[in-house]
């Protein structure tokens, strides 16, 4: 991929690589070796989402365990999960208030920022209808 990438800048079309996910101590250890090898073959920009990989891995995580519990719980634990999508929505717009990002880093976080939005209204809902 990152050799079609450099063949394309070659051929004078602007290139990005954006890696994900990242996941810290996991993956990250890779990262240097990816930006020299792409800067090596002309790519213009290389970037990544560290904290969005990070941060949807811990809510897979936490909705998976939620998922486990009894019933009679879920309404405590869908306000909780909700609380933290909300917290998510509002660092999104921190983020791509304060960042510079690519055309397409800011695409995906809106994109992104928008689901977990979805998420967390219709998981207060539903909340509501357990109640």
């Amino acid at each position: 991929r990152l050799q079609a990438l450099g063949n394309l800048g070659a051929a004078g079309v602007p290139t990005h690589c954006s890696v994900s996910p990242i996941i810290p101590a996991i993956t990250d250890e890779f990262m240097e070796e990816i930006v020299q090898r792409a800067a090596a073959l002309g790519v213009d920009s290389v970037g990544w989402i560290r904290l969005v990989s990070a941060g949807l891995v811990l809510i897979a995580v936490d909705v998976a365990l939620v998922a486990r519990r009894a019933q009679a719980s879920l309404p405590t634990a869908a306000l909780a999960i909700s609380l933290a999508d909300l917290v998510w929505v509002a660092a999104t717009v921190v983020a791509l208030a304060t960042i510079r990002f690519t055309t397409i880093g800011w695409i995906l976080a809106v994109v992104i920022g928008v689901g977990v939005l979805d998420f967390a209204l219709a998981q207060l809902w539903f909340r509501r209808r357990l109640a």
